[in-house]
């Protein structure tokens, strides 16, 4: 068997996204694919301290410092959307849903 190792730096968070599961680090985020033990990097330019995986509509979003970043997942690419600066640090990063009766 051949094993990836994350590069340098720290991993932050994981978050599990579908059969898959999402690794925040110094570097950005990995993917990692436990059916084939692939792992790679995925997203780079973010820090990711928290993450959210939305698995209906494919959204990511990254926690770093003060600011929220809104990603689409079209595996294997990945779309930047929009970002928003906060007032203070994010903490944690979770999912809010509304269901019409």
């Amino acid at each position: 068997e051949t094993w990836t190792v994350l590069g340098p730096g720290s991993a932050r968070c994981a978050t599990a996204a579908g059969d898959k599961v999402l690794i925040g680090h110094d570097l950005g985020v990995y993917l990692f694919n436990p059916d084939n033990l692939n792992l790679d990097l995925w997203l780079t330019g973010v820090t990711a301290d928290q993450l959210f995986y939305e698995d209906l509509n494919g959204w990511v979003v990254v926690g770093s410092g003060t600011q929220l970043q809104f990603f689409l997942n079209n595996y294997p690419q990945v779309t930047p959307v929009t970002s928003v600066e906060l007032g203070d640090s994010v903490l944690a990063v979770h999912g809010v849903y509304n269901k019409d009766n």
